[in-house]
């Protein structure tokens, strides 16, 4: 589980997790994430943020073969490089 904090309010979330969730998964061996999860509930797993004249789009999903071939994880990706490269 990747822990992302947000420190620009100006961030617009896309999509979360439920932090909390993760004690299913990690019960004892990983207190730290556990801890960290317990302060957010909902972090962060995709997101965009304007950087002056520039944008950024951060999406942790997708770090295998099926994530590609999954249709919304593709729609997703496409409709970000769309958005990065408009000028709005």
């Amino acid at each position: 589980v990747y822990r992302i904090e947000l420190t620009d309010p100006s961030a617009e979330v896309l999509a979360t997790y439920n932090g909390k969730s993760i004690n299913v998964f990690y019960k004892n061996e990983m207190q730290n994430q556990i801890e960290w999860a317990e302060k957010n509930p909902k972090a962060p797993v995709a997101y965009t943020r304007i950087l002056g004249k520039g944008k950024m789009v951060v999406n942790i999903l997708g770090h295998d073969a099926a994530s590609l071939c999954n249709p919304s994880f593709r729609k997703m990706t496409q409709q970000s490089v769309a958005w990065l490269l408009s000028g709005k």
